[in-house]
Formats: C-alpha cells, structure tokens, sequence
C-alpha cells in the first residue's frame, strides 16, 4: 500500500511540474504576442501619424493650387496644361521619396521617445525597401554623413534593416565605400598641388618666408580655394570613416574590414614619398574615429588594434614638434586620467 501511494504521489508530483512547465509556456508566449500587438500599434500609430500629416500637407496644396488657379497671373497656354497633367502622373511616387527622406532626417529629434521612434521608422522602411530601396539607401547615407551628431541613431537604423534583410547591408556598405573612394580621389589633386608648391617655395623663398608670412587675404587666390577643397573634403572624408565605424557596432560592416581601411590608411602615412598634408590628414581621420568604436574592436579584435596603435605611435613619435599633432593627442591624453 505505501508503494501504491508512493507511486501515486510521485505521478501527481510529475504531472503537477508538468502543469507548471504548460503555465510557463502559456505565460512566456503571452509575453510575445503582447510585445508584438504592442510594436504592431506603435508601428500603426506611427502610420497614422504619418498619414495625418500627409493629408494635410495634401490640402495645403491643393488650396495654393487653387489660388493659383484663380488668379489673373494663371492663364497659360493649352501646352503648359497638357505638361502639367504629364507630369502629375510622376507626382505620388515623388511625393513618397521626398516623404521617405523627411522621416529619415527627423528621426532621433526628439529623445524622450528615441527607441520607439527607431523601431517605427525601421518597420515602415522595411515594407518599402523594394521599391525604393535606392532612395532609402541614399537618404541614410546622405544623413549617416551629414548628420555626424546623429550617426549613432542612422546606425542602429541600418544595423536593424540588414538583420532583416541581409542583402540590403551589402547593398549599404558597397554603396558607402564607392562614395568614399570617390572623395579620396578629389582629394588628391589638391594635395599634391599644394605640396608641390611648398616644395619650391621652400627651396627658393626660404629666408623670405621666415621673415614676413602673408595673411589669409593676402594669400593667392587659388591657393586659398584649393584649401577650402580639401578641408571640405577632408570633413566628409572624416564623417564617413566614423560612420563606417557605427556600421562596425551595428554589427553590418566586419571589425576585420574596418581595420583593413585602417591599415591602408596607415599605409599611404608611412609611405615617404607620401605628402605630409596627406598623411597627418589620414591620421586625423584615424584618430577621430577611434573613439566611436574602439571598444568594439578592443572586444572582437583587440590584437589587431593593439598593431594599429603600434603603428600610430611609431608615426606620432617622428612628430613630436609639430604643434597639429599634439592638438590631436589632447583627448587622448585626457581619457588617460580619467
């Protein structure tokens, strides 16, 4: 009888665990489909916002159209009308672009709610990603560069659209790297011209140029636009490399890749017939982009970092007199002490 017991009461333990693994997993896939009815309502309230605001920038047309209608000044002839109808079949798919770029542009403008704001753009770009997909990509990119305070945001943007969608990552990064080689090939032009032109103004005006140094509004006007070039460029060059490195913690672009780019950088700066604008310019863009995603790479792939750091120091200790460099050193000192 103790037997029979023992073996009822063990059946009625199992079957009571086996109840409670049943609640758990009723409980745990509540949870889900909360969080899902929950990110499919922000997504359609962000929808519905979207909507609101496109009907009434829709009215706000019309009612200038008609004004323009009414108006002595809009009478035209019957071609002028026969065009304008032409082109109102292009006007939606227009309209939608320039809708797409806005929502990019103004997204992470206000922080109280950042993360439901990243999630609902990234669900409503994902349902246009194959019609305009293009667009997409280069409304990112445009603002991923331009908008450097905001980099982090346009790359978790990224980060989440490749998790879904692989190929649009490659799509992304390919289209990063093409614009990226293209303005390191505008840069080289000036560069070179105005090493050139220190070179020899180095060997024939040497004991002149220690005595009087003209001012900026004395300096040849040429001169002076082809500085502008490159410190524009020389911007661009650096906001894409530090994107570049979000990409790295949105885990779109590889660490390995990223510190290739940052050896072939190394490489031009330890070349001697490299010019010396050249090279403290790459350094530059080295030195600003760490510490956006030095962590990462200290995580994935701390040897390989150590190596770049070994090659940076090797360059920065043959520049010690230069003032340029030591203004750069400033912040890596700094984070020493702390």
């Amino acid at each position: 009888m103790e037997r029979g017991n023992g073996f009822i009461s063990l059946h009625s333990s199992d079957r009571g665990r086996r109840d409670r693994e049943r609640e758990r997993d009723r409980d745990r896939g509540d949870r889900e489909r909360g969080r899902d009815r929950d990110r499919d309502r922000e997504r359609d309230k962000y929808k519905s916002r979207e909507r609101e605001r496109e009907t009434e920038r829709g009215r706000e047309g019309d009612d200038r159209k008609r004004k323009r209608q009414n108006s002595p000044r809009s009478s035209r002839g019957k071609s002028s009308k026969s065009s304008r109808h032409s082109g109102s079949e292009d006007e939606p798919e227009e309209k939608m672009e320039e809708k797409i770029h806005s929502l990019i542009v103004r997204n992470g403008d206000q922080l109280s709610k950042l993360e439901q704001n990243i999630e609902g753009l990234t669900a409503a770009l994902e349902f246009d990603l194959e019609k305009y997909g293009k667009k997409i990509i280069n409304s990112l990119l445009l603002c991923g560069t331009e908008l450097p305070v905001k980099a982090p945001i346009y790359g978790t943007i990224v980060g989440l659209l490749n998790s879904k969608n692989p190929d649009f990552g490659k799509q992304f990064v390919n289209e990063l790297s093409i614009q990226l080689q293209k303005i390191l090939h505008q840069m080289e032009e000036p560069i070179q011209y105005l090493s050139q032109e220190r070179q020899e103004k180095e060997q024939t005006d040497q004991e002149k140029e220690e005595k009087f140094q003209p001012l900026p509004h004395q300096q040849p006007l040429q001169q002076r636009k082809l500085q502008e070039h490159i410190l524009v460029t020389g911007l661009k060059i650096k906001s894409i490399v530090r994107f570049m490195g979000e990409l790295v913690n949105s885990e779109v672009l590889p660490p390995s890749s990223f510190i290739r780019l940052l050896n072939i950088f190394l490489d031009t700066i330890t070349d001697e017939r490299s010019p010396r604008a050249r090279s403290d310019f790459y350094m530059f863009a080295i030195l600003f982009s760490l510490p956006w995603v030095g962590r990462e790479l200290h995580t994935r792939k701390p040897n390989d970092l150590k190596k770049v750091i070994s090659r940076m120091g090797d360059y920065m200790n043959g520049q010690k007199k230069n003032p340029e460099i030591n203004k750069l050193l400033r912040i890596f000192r700094t984070c020493l002490l702390y």
